[in-house]
């Protein structure tokens, strides 16, 4: 049976997540994809699939702490409430800076790495601070999803893994970059962060 104390974690992180499909669903059909992006041959085969494969693993292992918290008992922190309560204000940052880099992007917002628009390189909004946002505020979430959940497992499977995989992506994306926008994306990466502002 699951401990009650663990409701009004679980209650957050099932909005929280809800809110997430919610928005990336919205953004997805706003954009209208399939008239506007082109396909770009983008990251190795096997990168790809390592990502799914992590991605599908801490979903189920989400799913199965919002179902059964007690069977993943085993994995869990001794984590003071306070902190657990800091990561349901960590992922309302993130959502809050997810929405922001959509709104930026506008019809250039594209949920897959390997295609899109003819664009701009965009320079405004969270992207003024930081060439990444989106991955920002994934990295924010998923550090949030952690604290609610108190539980390593869940950890071990998104914060390392997730950074692995950006490791073999963000060069590549960045390298993309450069090709279509040249001396431009150059000097913008001189003045930004990657996921965070430069100061």
């Amino acid at each position: 049976m699951n401990n009650p104390i663990e409701l009004p974690f679980q209650v957050s992180l099932a909005l929280g997540i809800v809110v997430f499909l919610l928005l990336r669903m919205y953004y997805f059909f706003r954009s209208q994809i399939l008239r506007d992006f082109l396909p770009v041959a983008f990251e190795n085969r096997w990168v790809r699939i390592f990502g799914i494969v992590v991605m599908l693993a801490w979903a189920a292992v989400v799913i199965l702490w919002l179902v059964r918290a007690d069977w993943l008992a085993w994995s869990a922190v001794a984590l003071p409430e306070w902190l657990r309560w800091l990561g349901v204000v960590l992922m309302t940052t993130g959502l809050g800076l997810m929405t922001w880099a959509y709104e930026t992007l506008g019809r250039s917002f594209h949920p897959m790495p390997d295609a899109r628009a003819p664009r701009q390189l965009i320079t405004t909004g969270p992207y003024r601070l930081m060439r990444h946002p989106m991955y920002a505020a994934i990295l924010i979430s998923s550090l949030a999803v952690c604290l609610v959940t108190a539980n390593w497992l869940i950890f071990a499977l998104a914060i390392p893994l997730q950074i692995l995989g950006w490791v073999f992506r963000i060069p590549r994306e960045e390298a993309l970059m450069r090709e279509e926008f040249g001396t431009s994306y150059l000097q913008y990466q001189d003045r930004t962060g990657r996921f965070f502002p430069r100061f």
